[in-house]
C-alpha cells in the first residue's frame, strides 16, 4: 500500500470544499448559520456605526424633517434590539447544539472508517501517522476551515458594502486606499522573509546559548563541571554566541526598522489619515463636492475598506496551508479497504469444517516471507498446538486464518471452499481467537 504525496497546490479548493460537504453532511444547521452570522454582522455595523453617522451628519447639513430622522432612528433602535435578543440565542444555543452534532457525525464517520481499515495498515507508518492525526486533529482542522470560509464570505460582504459606498461617492478615492494596501502588503511581505532568515540563522546560535545555560544549573552536569574545570571554557562559549546572536540582530534590524517604518507608518497612516484626509477635505470644503456627512463616511470607511482587503489576502493563504491538514484526513477518509468480501458471497456452515493451507506464503511488505509455502490441514474437532520460536509466524498463521491479512500465495479453505468467498464478518464470528497480546474492552 504505497502512501501518495498529497497534491497540497491543485487539491486546496477540492480539499476546503470537502470539509464543507462533510459538515453539510452532518449538520447543515452550522454552516449556514455561522455563513449568515458573519454576514449581518458586516451589514449591522455598517448601517450602524457608519451609514448613520452619515446620515445622522447629511441630516443636520441640509435640515432633513425631524420625523425622517426620528423614523430612521427609530429603524436602527428596532434592529439593535432584534440583535441583541437574537444574538444569545445564536450563539449560546444554536451553534453549541449545532457545533456538537457536527462534531458527533463527523467524529462517528471517522470511527466508523477506522474499524473497516486493513491490519496492514496500522504496518504502513506514514499511513498509520496520517489515520492517527486525522482522529485526532479532525475537529479543529474541520472548525479552522469553516471559520476560514466564513472569514472569507464577511470579508467580501464588507468589501461589497464599503466599496459600493466608496465608488457612489467618491471613486477616486479608493485610489488612496489600494495604494496604502498594495504598498503595505508587498513592504510586510518582504519583511515576513527579512524575519524568517533571521530565525533561521538565530535558531542554531540560540539553541547552544541554551545548551550553555542549561548545563550550569542541570543536575546531570554537576559531577563534570567540577571534575573537569570546563566552566571557563562554557563562558568563554556563552559569550561568544550571545556577540553572533548580536550580530545577527544588528544585520537584519536596519532593514526590518525602514520596512517597518514604511509600512506601518508611511503607507499606511500618513496616507490615509494624512494625504487622503487632506484631500477629502479639500473636495468638501474648497469645491464643495461631497456633503460633511460623506466625508466623515468616507474617512472612516478608508480604514475598513483596507482591513476588509487585508482580511481576504490574509484568508487566502490560510485555505492553502490548512489543504495540506484536510488532504491527510481525506487520505484516511478515502481509503478503501483490500480484504473485502469476494465477489461470490457463501454462507459460512454452521458446522465445524475442515481448515487446510495449501501453499501459503506471506511477507508483512518486506522482501523476507515470515510464511513460506506453508500446507497444513486441520481436521474438525481436532486439537492441534502450533510450536516454534518467536518470529516464526505462529501468530501470522492465525491472522490469516481470521483474515485479517490476506495471504500473498497460495490458499487457505474452510469447508472446501475459500474462505475469501465468505462474508467476512460472518466468517469471523464463527471462530473464537484470543491474542497473546489481547485487550479487553
Amino acid at each position: 500500500m504505497k502512501q501518495k504525496e498529497p497534491k497540497v497546490k491543485t487539491r486546496t479548493l477540492a480539499n476546503n470544499l470537502y470539509v464543507v460537504k462533510l459538515a453539510l453532511t452532518h449538520c447543515p444547521t452550522y454552516f449556514i448559520t455561522l455563513l449568515i452570522l458573519g454576514i449581518v454582522y458586516e451589514v449591522s455595523v455598517f448601517f450602524e456605526h457608519y451609514y448613520m453617522v452619515k446620515y445622522l451628519i447629511d441630516s443636520i447639513q441640509y435640515g432633513r424633517p425631524v420625523h425622517q430622522v426620528l423614523f430612521a432612528l427609530g429603524c436602527l433602535i428596532l434592529w439593535l434590539i432584534i440583535w441583541s435578543l437574537c444574538t444569545p440565542i445564536v450563539y449560546d444555543y444554536i451553534l453549541p447544539k449545532s457545533k456538537m452534532k457536527m462534531f458527533q457525525g463527523i467524529e462517528l464517520s471517522l470511527y466508523k472508517k477506522a474499524s473497516t481499515l486493513d491490519l496492514s495498515c496500522y504496518d504502513n507508518p506514514a499511513f498509520y501517522t496520517d489515520f492517527v492525526w486525522a482522529i485526532s486533529e479532525a475537529q479543529t482542522r474541520v472548525t479552522t476551515t469553516l471559520d476560514n470560509i466564513k472569514d472569507l464570505i464577511a470579508a467580501i460582504a464588507s468589501l461589497l458594502l464599503y466599496g459600493g459606498f466608496f465608488v457612489a461617492i467618491n471613486a477616486d478615492g479608493l485610489v488612496f486606499v489600494l495604494v496604502s494596501f498594495v504598498a503595505t502588503f508587498l513592504i510586510f511581505s518582504s519583511l515576513n522573509k527579512i524575519n524568517f532568515k533571521m530565525d533561521v540563522e538565530l535558531k542554531p546560535q540560540i539553541r547552544k546559548r541554551d545548551y550553555i545555560n542549561r548545563v550550569f544549573y542541570l543536575n546531570d552536569y554537576a559531577k563534570e563541571m567540577r571534575l573537569f574545570h570546563i566552566d571557563g571554557k562554557l563562558r568563554s562559549d556563552f559569550s561568544t554566541d550571545n556577540n553572533n546572536i548580536t550580530e545577527t540582530i544588528k544585520k537584519y534590524s536596519k532593514k526590518q526598522v525602514v520596512l517597518s517604518f514604511l509600512g506601518g507608518y508611511v503607507f499606511n497612516s500618513f496616507i490615509l489619515d494624512g494625504v487622503y484626509m487632506i484631500y477629502l477635505l479639500f473636495i468638501t470644503i474648497v469645491k464643495k463636492a461631497i456633503s460633511y456627512g460623506s466625508f466623515v463616511f468616507l474617512m472612516r470607511s478608508a480604514w475598513k475598506l483596507k482591513n476588509s482587503l487585508q482580511r481576504i489576502s490574509r484568508t487566502l493563504p490560510a485555505f492553502q496551508q490548512n489543504s495540506f491538514y484536510i488532504d491527510k484526513m481525506r487520505t484516511f477518509l478515502d481509503y478503501e479497504p483490500v480484504v473485502t468480501n469476494g465477489g461470490q458471497v457463501c454462507p459460512v456452515p454452521t458446522m465445524s469444517g475442515e481448515i487446510e493451507f495449501r501453499k501459503v506464503s506471506f511477507s508483512y511488505g518486506g522482501k523476507q516471507k515470515v510464511l513460506d509455502n506453508v500446507s497444513l490441514t486441520i481436521k474438525p474437532c481436532e486439537k492441534i498446538a502450533v510450536v516454534g520460536y518467536n518470529g516464526a509466524g505462529k501468530t501470522t498463521l492465525v491472522k490469516l486464518l481470521m483474515r485479517l491479512y490476506d495471504s500473498e500465495q497460495g490458499t487457505i479453505l474452510y469447508d472446501g471452499k475459500d474462505i475469501k468467498d465468505y462474508d467476512l464478518t460472518e466468517y469471523r464470528e464463527n471462530i473464537g481467537t484470543v491474542f497473546q497480546d489481547y485487550q479487553l474492552f
